[in-house]
């Protein structure tokens, strides 16, 4: 019985990955599978070295890294090298990920706070700006006139204030006498014996 073989879509079926990334592991020299009829054929150790490559990528390792902890393999030794070199990798990459973890820890709480910032001054200026408060209206000078009655008059005419009351009191006491300045009263019979 021949030894156990498998297709190119076989095995990317398997691992989630395209055969493009296969044919690739190929043209790098990292597997070494055979011609049947014009097909590749994959052995079991090919299928390994794809499995240990794709584990080594979740980790962080390179590609060159995983191969080369991979080559370290020799059937039938021990293999302690190859087992203290990957330790030695797995010990450096973790060490890489906990200062990242670190920097994006950091990273975080400093958005954290110019968001909470940022929020605290957006709901301050909303605060302050009601209805009016910035109208800019302004009062112009001479604009009304205060009376004794307690009323007010807008100054239509442009005239100084000053003289706009002064007018407005003759027009008052014209109202109260006749046309020769004497009393309405006397003035009528006047007219009358006119």
């Amino acid at each position: 019985m021949g030894e156990r073989s498998y297709s190119i879509s076989a095995l990317a079926r398997e691992f989630g990955i395209t055969t493009r990334t296969i044919r690739f592991y190929e043209e790098k020299g990292y597997i070494h599978p055979r011609r049947e009829g014009g097909q590749r054929r994959y052995t079991p150790a090919d299928r390994v070295r794809i499995k240990l490559i794709l584990r080594g990528k979740r980790i962080g390792l390179s590609l060159a890294e995983s191969v080369e902890i991979i080559d370290m393999y020799q059937p039938g030794e021990n293999n302690a090298a190859q087992l203290a070199s990957l330790i030695e990798r797995i010990e450096a990459r973790r060490a890489q990920l906990v200062r990242q973890r670190a920097d994006l820890d950091a990273m975080l709480a400093s958005l954290d706070e110019v968001d909470s910032l940022c929020r605290d001054a957006l709901r301050e200026r909303q605060t302050h700006a009601a209805p009016g408060a910035h109208s800019g209206r302004r009062e112009t000078a001479g604009a009304g006139t205060s009376h004794g009655d307690g009323t007010s008059r807008q100054n239509t005419s442009g005239k100084d204030p000053a003289e706009q009351n002064t007018t407005e009191k003759d027009t008052t006491k014209k109202a109260a006498t006749g046309t020769d300045g004497q009393p309405e009263a006397a003035a009528a019979p006047a007219r009358r014996h006119a």
